[in-house]
C-alpha cells in the first residue's frame, strides 16, 4: 500500500491535474469533422450546432450523411457516397427511401433498419420517422 506522502506527491505531480495540460491533451485528441465541406473542431460542437446528441451525430458519421443528406465525415477521410441497394423482390412492391438509401420494397427496408414491415408501412403512410430514420416512398 502506498504511503500518504507518496500519494500526495503523485497527485501533485500528475500532469492531468493541471488544467492547462489537460486542455492541451483534450484538444490534441479531438478529431475534426467535415459537414457539407465545412470543417468543425469537435464532435460536441457539431452536435450542438445541429441540436442533436453526440451519439446520433456519430451514427451520421458512420453512414456518411446527416438527416438532410449533407455529407459528413472525419477531416482527412473521403466522404461516403449514397448507396442504392438492389434487393430482389416482386414486381408489385413500391421502392422506399430510408435516409437516402433506396430499397426495392418495404420488407427489405424494414430488415435493414431492424423493424417490422407493417410498422414501417404505417410510418410511410403517415410521414413519420422510424427509429430516427427518415422514410419516404420513391
Amino acid at each position: 500500500m502506498k504511503s500518504e506522502k507518496q500519494r500526495k506527491r503523485m497527485s501533485t505531480n500528475n500532469p492531468m491535474k493541471d488544467k492547462e495540460t489537460a486542455l492541451k491533451v483534450a484538444v490534441s485528441n479531438r478529431r475534426k469533422i467535415c459537414v457539407d465541406n465545412m470543417v468543425y473542431a469537435s464532435l460536441q460542437y457539431v452536435s450542438d450546432l445541429y441540436k442533436v446528441s453526440p451519439q446520433l451525430f456519430l451514427y451520421w458519421l458512420q453512414r456518411g450523411y446527416t438527416n438532410d443528406y449533407k455529407p459528413c465525415y472525419y477531416y482527412g477521410e473521403k466522404p461516403k457516397e449514397l448507396k442504392i441497394l438492389d434487393h430482389s423482390c416482386s414486381k408489385e412492391s413500391k421502392p422506399v427511401m430510408i435516409d437516402g438509401v433506396i430499397y426495392k420494397s418495404i420488407k427489405s427496408a424494414s430488415k435493414s433498419i431492424g423493424c417490422n414491415s407493417s410498422y414501417l408501412s404505417k410510418a410511410l403512410r403517415s410521414n413519420k420517422t422510424v427509429k430516427g430514420h427518415i422514410c419516404k416512398y420513391v
